[in-house]
């Protein structure tokens, strides 16, 4: 069994959902995948304010920087939004050789063409409409960063227990008739 010991930067609403979950399918996750997810620390603003989880005593810090730096953390989670620590934050811990994972749509609006440009390969998921759009930034602003994959948005379709739409390859590809 693999462990993967993560760095949660933020344990608002969202982040202190990821925290829950992870805990909580801790057994499934590493029954599906042979991983066993770790949430070694926890960054935040404040350790004296209330949070939707409980943590274990020495998971919770307020020095983000310590969490991205940490040789012993596997894998970073930027939960904190805004610009600024974040990008600080992300670029330090790719520095390190350490994956990101981030939801924060702020940050890559309005400095994820500096990210992709320099450390990412960026891996676009959600609705088929995100990752249209997604693909139609990448076509304006960097043609070689992002490739759709028709298989893997099949199979992400598949996975949340739904039927992908009959027009996906079309749309995806950009393909379709724009006169229906």
């Amino acid at each position: 069994m693999t462990t993967i010991r993560l760095g949660v930067l933020g344990c608002g609403n969202v982040g202190a959902a990821l925290v829950r979950l992870v805990g909580e399918q801790a057994d499934a996750i590493e029954a599906r995948s042979g991983v066993r997810l770790e949430v070694a620390k926890v960054a935040v603003r404040n350790l004296s304010a209330q949070r939707a989880v409980a943590l274990p005593e020495g998971v919770l810090t307020r020095d983000a920087a310590a969490v991205v730096a940490d040789p012993n953390i596997d894998m970073v989670i930027e939960l904190i939004g805004g610009i600024e620590p974040a990008r600080e934050l992300i670029t330090t811990a790719l520095r390190n050789g350490k994956p990101v994972v981030t939801g924060n749509k702020e940050l890559l609006a309005n400095v994820g063409a500096e990210l992709f440009a320099r450390w990412v390969m960026p891996q676009f998921q959600g609705s088929l409409d995100s990752i249209i759009a997604s693909r139609d930034w990448a076509r304006k602003n960097r043609k070689d960063i992002f490739v759709p994959s028709i298989a893997a948005v099949k199979q992400a379709y598949t996975d949340a227990g739904r039927e992908a739409p009959e027009d996906y390859k079309a749309r995806l590809l950009g393909t379709m008739d724009e006169k229906k």
